[in-house]
């Protein structure tokens, strides 16, 4: 059995009996103590061309600030699972905007830090522009419609450190920042994705250009050399 298949198998066992439901606390911590073993799956991957492809295929620099890639993928259980990487840049990135997503995820941060902040409407709150996510669906680029003014306040922040891991449900408003001068990486899990829901965006300043951003894949040769900087990080 490879790696891949592997590690797909370990996942579905920690998630098959809980398809739709929050994970225990037991089934959490199994599954943090697969995701801190991440080198062993990048290193598979780095040895894999026909694999590098697919990954390539569906991983991007996302608008955000960070490259996304999607390592593995599965339909039963539903879930995949996700690198993020926050390089070190000398140019400023916007602030990441507050959002939600169509899944809940579990995430652990394996080097690094961020700045985590969770939000709530609040009438007495920040104004912001909130905008609906229109997924890509087979383009190279996504959109935003524009739904109007939304005033949210910051229920929570705090500094998250290498170790560091949480899971949030679809209806958590959140955001993070990250500290430019050093690269930060974390690995998630995305659960069973529930279509019907709407991913809401929130930003201080209006997005130009919300109609289309762009998310074209990286090239093998690109995600290749981000993997390898990944490996010599964690």
């Amino acid at each position: 059995m490879n790696t891949s298949v592997a590690w797909t198998n370990e996942v579905s066992k920690i998630l098959r009996d809980n398809e739709g439901q929050t994970l225990s606390i037991g089934e959490t911590t199994k599954l943090v103590a697969l995701l801190g073993n991440i080198r062993e799956l990048v290193s598979y991957f780095l040895q894999m061309p026909s694999d590098l492809a697919h990954i390539a295929a569906r991983s991007y620099v996302h608008y955000n600030g960070f490259d996304k890639f999607v390592l593995l993928s599965s339909h039963q259980p539903n879930f995949k699972l996700r690198l993020h990487v926050w390089w070190p840049e000398n140019r400023e990135y916007p602030s990441e905007n507050i959002h939600n997503h169509r899944w809940d995820f579990t995430t652990l941060l394996v080097a690094g830090s961020y700045q985590f902040e969770e939000f709530q409407t609040d009438p007495d709150g920040d104004s912001m522009y909130e905008y609906k996510y229109l997924p890509p669906d087979g383009r190279d680029h996504y959109g935003m419609e524009f739904i109007g003014k939304t005033r949210l306040n910051c229920l929570s922040s705090g500094c998250m450190q290498t170790g560091s891991y949480y899971t949030l449900t679809t209806k958590a408003l959140h955001r993070v920042a990250t500290v430019r001068r050093h690269p930060t990486i974390s690995v998630l899990v995305q659960r069973q994705m529930q279509e019907q829901l709407d991913v809401r965006v929130f930003s201080e300043n209006e997005i130009k250009n919300h109609e289309s951003i762009e998310s074209s894949p990286l090239t093998v040769t690109e995600l290749t050399h981000k993997l390898r900087q990944v490996l010599e990080i964690i």
